[in-house]
């Protein structure tokens, strides 16, 4: 019983840090959405993944994520410590749902990164809104928040050729 109660305050420390990102000392959000970037590019690309299968895949994972992150805070004084990474990496997920329709997958993810990363870090208005709210519940949301805004601006830009010219190495 406790040798399973260890091994669970593992697997959950491991989920909620992404394997560890959330542990650098510095950057640890932007670690884990650059670590997080790669992996689900490369996921998407070589499964061949629709949006369709992303949006179930990006709910499962919220849903686990929340349970995750409840159990991770358990007797915690702090909220969203630096560690808790996991609102990253489903924020990439979830920007990085229209990928498989996208026309320069290189120039989607890389402004999608970046625009990304800056609304986590502004959190301008509604974004902001979500953060303040100081519940495990809101710990996710900002990040959800700024990923649906990074979707649709990278999006938009991608559908309307404004991606066209970068990284073509043709």
């Amino acid at each position: 019983k406790l040798k399973n109660k260890i091994t669970n305050k593992i697997v959950i420390k491991y989920f909620v840090t992404f394997f560890g990102t959330g542990l650098v000392p510095k950057f640890q959000g932007t670690v884990a959405t650059f670590a997080s970037s790669i992996i689900f590019y490369f996921l998407i690309i070589f499964l061949n993944l629709n949006v369709l299968s992303l949006v179930v895949f990006s709910l499962l994972f919220f849903l686990v994520s929340i349970k995750l992150v409840n159990l991770y805070q358990l007797g915690s004084s702090e909220h969203d410590p630096k560690e808790i990474v996991v609102d990253e990496v489903l924020g990439t997920i979830i920007f990085l749902l229209a990928l498989p329709i996208s026309v320069n997958k290189l120039a989607y993810i890389f402004f999608g990164f970046i625009i990304f990363r800056a609304l986590d870090y502004l959190k301008p208005s509604v974004i902001y809104r979500f953060q303040c709210q100081e519940t495990n519940l809101s710990i996710l949301l900002d990040d959800i928040m700024a990923a649906l805004f990074t979707l649709l601006i990278v999006l938009s830009l991608d559908l309307n050729g404004m991606l066209d010219g970068f990284f073509k190495f043709t």
